[in-house]
């Protein structure tokens, strides 16, 4: 079944069916409200209000064919206003909660999870618009077609967002000692 006649059905009166649209796009919402917050515990916070809203306005959604552009939009502006919202109460150590230890002083972190850490690090440098294309490009594996509709651009934008965003990401990643020098 495809996502037009789920959200057909639950407009029909069949909320259950709502869980499809959950089981499909769960990942997806997640790394869209990770990609914004930084942390997992703030993504999954944003996850939940994003599909409590999207549910709520289901019937507003006017290209049934495009779900996922449309929780995009949810979620990053969910994400957003619970960035609004959070960051101001958050203490210090809340906000290094899930940053991770520095290595013991015996022996250096070594293999993926150290370089893991820092590609992950260099995507949250890059300016918002830059990594959102990144994000839905090399992490959800979006066409450039795709990544156009879900963010309202052209597909020449997105084109040209992703090469300033790998030009800026190659500048990060040396910076932090990953890639040529």
């Amino acid at each position: 079944m495809n996502d037009a006649e789920i959200v057909e059905r639950v407009l029909d009166g069949d909320p259950s069916q709502f869980q499809e649209i959950v089981a499909r796009y769960k990942g997806f919402v997640f790394r869209t409200a990770y990609a914004v917050t930084g942390r997992t515990a703030d993504a999954e916070d944003v996850l939940q209000e994003a599909f409590l809203s999207a549910y709520q306005g289901l019937a507003s959604l006017k290209d049934r064919a495009n779900v996922r552009g449309w929780l995009y939009g949810i979620t990053y502006h969910t994400a957003q206003d619970w960035l609004r919202r959070h960051i101001r109460s958050r203490t210090v150590e809340q906000a290094l909660d899930g940053v991770p230890e520095k290595a013991a002083p015996d022996g250096p972190k070594t293999g993926e999870s150290e370089m893991m850490e820092r590609v992950l690090g260099g995507l949250q440098e890059l300016p918002e618009t830059l990594r959102q294309v990144m994000m839905l490009r090399y992490v959800d594996g979006l066409s450039y077609r795709e990544i156009a509709q879900t963010l309202g651009v052209t597909e020449s934008a997105v084109g040209e967002r992703l090469w300033r965003a790998r030009q800026q990401f190659e500048k990060v990643l040396v910076s932090k000692g990953i890639g040529p020098n």
